[in-house]
């Protein structure tokens, strides 16, 4: 699958990240905007002093519903089965809601292998205007979350 790379070695500094404003913020990441999520999406950066670290970045794409398999897996060895959302673990809810045009569903995946790394939802209410993100889950011993 070919994916899009939203910046290419781009380092963002501390200060980047941590602004007095909120638009200040969302400025360092304008090219999102421009992106499709549906054929996946690479933003490559580094977080200045963080090289040499394991840690990847990930590709974000939409959940397709052969990652279901692999979504319940990672909440179930993530959690044991203590996740207080049981719809996240459950196939025919899952399969619905990927196919719900008020919930994205995305997937995080190894850029080099498409190994499944996580995943995580945002609902949208459209009557009330907001959203909420939910359902952040990474797999254990990923190199996403890796601590070196």
């Amino acid at each position: 699958m070919a994916f899009q790379t939203l910046v290419n070695d781009h380092t963002f500094s501390r200060a980047d990240l941590a602004t007095k404003f909120t638009q200040e913020y969302l400025d360092n990441f304008t090219p999102i905007n421009e992106m499709d999520p549906r054929s996946g999406m690479l933003f490559n950066c580094n977080i200045h002093g963080r090289q040499g670290s394991r840690k990847i970045n990930p590709i974000i794409r939409h959940a397709i519903r052969k990652d279901i398999d692999d979504i319940i897996f990672t909440y179930h060895d993530v959690y044991g089965g203590s996740y207080p959302y049981k719809e996240m673990e459950d196939r025919d809810a899952i399969n619905t809601m990927i196919g719900r045009k008020d919930v994205e569903w995305f997937v995080l995946v190894h850029p080099e292998t498409e190994e499944f790394l996580g995943s995580f939802t945002f609902t949208l209410d459209f009557k009330q205007k907001r959203g909420y993100a939910r359902g952040l889950v990474v797999k254990k011993g990923s190199p996403v979350n890796s601590t070196s």
